[in-house]
C-alpha cells in the first residue's frame, strides 16, 4: 500500500511529538512492506528529498510564517498526494485536517485518516481567529 503522511514538519524528528510519532509509525509501516512518503518542510529538514530507513521524504514548499506555514504546506502536499495517487493519505494534527476534504472529493478511492494529536486551540500562541479556525477543523 502507498501511504502519504501530511501535517508534520518532517523527518528525521528534530523536535516535536508529532514528528517523532510520524517517524516511528512510518518506519514500522515500511517494515510491514508498505511504501511510505513523509512530506517535509525544507526549513525543518534542511535537506532535499531523501530516504530514511526506507521511508521516502518529499520536501514541499511552505510559506514559513506563524500563521501560514502549516496550512500552505498541507494544501500543496495534499495536491501532490492526490496527483501521485496514494492509497492512503494520513493527516497529522487538527490544523492539517481542515483540508482532509480535498482527497475525499478529488480522489474518492483514496482512504483518508486523521490523527488528532492535541487540542491546538488551547495553546496560548494562537489569537482569536486562529483559535476559531482550529475549532472548525
Amino acid at each position: 500500500m502507498r501511504i502519504a503522511m501530511i501535517g508534520q514538519k518532517g523527518i528525521p524528528a528534530i523536535y516535536g511529538g508529532v514528528e517523532q510519532h510520524v517517524q516511528d509509525l512510518s518506519m514500522r509501516l515500511v517494515k510491514l512492506g508498505h511504501e511510505v512518503t513523509v512530506y517535509s518542510r525544507g526549513w525543518y529538514t534542511g535537506k532535499s528529498n531523501t530516504q530514511i530507513n526506507g521511508v521516502q521524504t518529499k520536501n514541499i514548499f511552505s510559506i514559513h510564517t506563524k500563521h501560514l506555514d502549516t496550512i500552505s504546506h498541507t494544501f500543496l502536499c495534499t495536491i501532490n498526494a492526490i496527483w501521485n495517487k496514494f492509497d492512503v493519505i494520513h493527516y497529522h494534527g487538527v490544523g492539517p485536517a481542515l483540508l482532509s476534504w480535498l482527497p475525499r472529493i478529488l480522489s474518492t478511492k483514496t482512504k483518508v485518516i486523521v490523527t488528532f494529536h492535541s487540542i491546538d486551540r488551547y495553546h496560548q500562541k494562537w489569537g482569536w481567529f486562529a483559535k476559531f479556525i482550529l475549532r472548525l477543523a
